[in-house]
């Protein structure tokens, strides 16, 4: 049995010709942004993230699990060929702030299961959330228990952290090859 067949009644949420689904996202002139439509306003201006009074997940049934309404969408979207409604559901995750631990991993875990190898964004973003927010995730006691449980998602992650660090310890050497260098080449010294 197809795991989004029983979500089929979220297509009745989404729009029927292109346009958005609510919360419509929305374009702040003033900061070149973007925000949810009904936003909750945080005392931090920075911080535009949020749904407002819509709820970030759905309960899906056929998981039994709450799940971020914009990776369902997403998902959906990707087994119906909808490439301008997959690219909005990501936007509007991007803008998500928040969300407890475990919600973000068993969204991830449905991403990963409802998604080709071959779409790395929303496998990315998900990558990306988690390193971004690695000390949250770190200090979680279900990060712990999903990575035990293992999966595709989690030798990703590895492979994405090992880039990470090879990143930051590449521009450390380039950093100080250049300082070292500056010394070296300087005229006059």
């Amino acid at each position: 049995m197809n795991a989004l067949a029983p979500e089929m009644h979220l297509l009745t949420y989404l729009p029927q010709q292109k346009g958005d689904y609510y919360p419509r996202l929305l374009h702040n002139k003033r900061r070149d942004s973007w925000e949810l439509e009904d936003a909750a306003k945080s005392p931090n201006p920075e911080n535009t993230g949020g749904r407002g009074s819509v709820e970030a997940t759905i309960y899906i049934s056929s998981v039994r699990e709450h799940l971020l309404r914009d990776t369902v969408i997403y998902c959906a979207a990707e087994k119906y060929g909808l490439e301008e409604l997959k690219r909005l559901a990501l936007r509007k995750q991007g803008l998500q702030s928040g969300i407890e631990v475990a919600t973000i991993l068993r969204s991830a875990r449905y991403a990963y299961d409802n998604t080709p190898d071959t779409d790395s964004r929303l496998r990315a973003h998900y990558l990306a959330l988690i390193i971004r927010c690695r000390k949250t995730f770190k200090r979680s006691g279900t990060m712990q228990t999903e990575m035990e449980s293992g999966g595709k998602l989690f030798f990703d992650l590895f492979v994405a952290l090992c880039n990470h660090v090879d990143d930051i310890v590449d521009i450390g050497y380039v950093l100080r090859y250049s300082f070292s260098n500056r010394f070296l080449c300087t005229p006059g010294y």
